[in-house]
C-alpha cells in the first residue's frame, strides 16, 4: 500500500524569525514565548487560488484580502491563511 506524502511545509506551523529577517538570525522557533503563540487570530481564506507546489503567499494576496475584505491583522493578532 503506498504510504502518503507531504512536504514539509504543511498543517500548522509557526515560522521562525531568523527564516525571514536578517538582523535576527539568532531567533529560532524555540526562543519564541508560548504565551506569543495564543492571540486573537485573523483568518484569511485563500482557497479561491489554485495554489501549485512553490506558490508563495505575497504581500500583494495580503492586501487585497484588506482591500476586498476589509481583513488585516493587528498589533498581538496572529494571522491564520487557509489555502486548502
Amino acid at each position: 500500500m503506498p504510504k502518503p506524502q507531504h512536504g514539509e511545509h504543511i498543517g500548522c506551523r509557526v515560522d521562525a524569525p531568523a527564516h525571514t529577517i536578517a538582523d535576527q538570525m539568532d531567533a529560532s522557533s524555540e526562543k519564541i514565548a508560548a504565551d506569543r503563540l495564543v492571540a486573537e487570530a485573523v483568518a484569511y481564506d485563500r482557497t479561491d487560488r489554485d495554489w501549485k507546489s512553490g506558490d508563495m503567499l505575497a504581500c500583494f494576496d495580503v492586501k487585497s484580502m484588506k482591500c476586498k475584505h476589509g481583513i488585516s491583522v493587528g498589533p498581538d493578532e496572529i494571522a491564520l491563511v487557509n489555502f486548502g
